[in-house]
């Protein structure tokens, strides 16, 4: 008698090592696509991270405290999860300790609002930042009238807004043009101003921490502390 195939699901995930199946399967019917997780940064960061690493994941998307969310509770988006600056070295140091850094890509989300927050993410060894709510006013911009004061932007841009009809699209989609243009434009002009001349060049050695949790968390030299140069080593 020929047993029947398993189906593997989300919900069929009962324990950790069903996530190897479920990425395994998922790996073979998109014949290689990269297949990897989402998950929230907590004080479990270690645990949770071991778990995808051993499922074998292409890569890791990873939401820090600062992330936005729709229709969460507003507890859960005050209260719980790591900020993403500690989510982020914490993440890229396990990684690292585990030596899996440069086969497991490591994105990073949560809070960036500018080009410089996001340069320093890469700097402190993510490969990749989303962003999310920055997008949203991009696109919006000058629509945003069509909402306020009385509505939220959201009403436009939310398929399930009462203002999504009023939202033009071919307008969002050039600001938003715009946007990652000067996002570009400013991160070209950082790069160049640390005497670099690829985003690849930016390291952890070019940062200093503000203050000594951050110092500590990071491993990045308190901006007390003088740097050593090629002469004094």
């Amino acid at each position: 008698m020929k047993s029947r195939p398993t189906k593997v699901g989300v919900a069929e995930i009962k324990h950790q090592r069903d996530l190897a199946r479920l990425v395994d399967k998922l790996r073979k019917i998109s014949e290689g696509v990269p297949v990897g997780v989402k998950i929230v940064a907590s004080a479990q960061l270690e645990a949770d991270l071991e778990v995808a690493i051993k499922a074998k994941v292409d890569f890791i998307s990873m939401d820090g405290a600062l992330a936005g969310t729709k229709g969460g509770a507003p507890i859960l988006e005050d209260d719980f999860g790591l900020p993403t600056v500690f989510a982020v070295a914490r993440a890229v140091q396990y990684l690292k300790k585990r030596g899996v850094k440069d086969r497991i890509s490591l994105l990073s989300g949560g809070g960036y609002a500018n080009p410089g927050q996001c340069l320093k993410a890469l700097a402190l060894g993510v490969d990749g930042v989303y962003l999310g709510t920055a997008l949203l006013w991009a696109m919006t911009h000058d629509q945003v009238t069509k909402s306020i004061p009385w509505e939220p932007p959201t009403q436009l841009t939310y398929y399930s807004g009462t203002q999504k009809d009023q939202f033009n699209e071919d307008a969002a989609a050039k600001s938003l043009e715009r946007f990652f243009d000067s996002y570009s434009e400013e991160m070209k002009l950082e790069i160049r101003a640390l005497g670099k001349t690829s985003i690849h060049e930016v390291t952890a050695e070019d940062l200093v921490a503000l203050d000594e949790w951050t110092s500590k968390v990071t491993k990045v030299p308190l901006v007390i502390d003088p740097r050593r140069t090629t002469e004094q080593s």
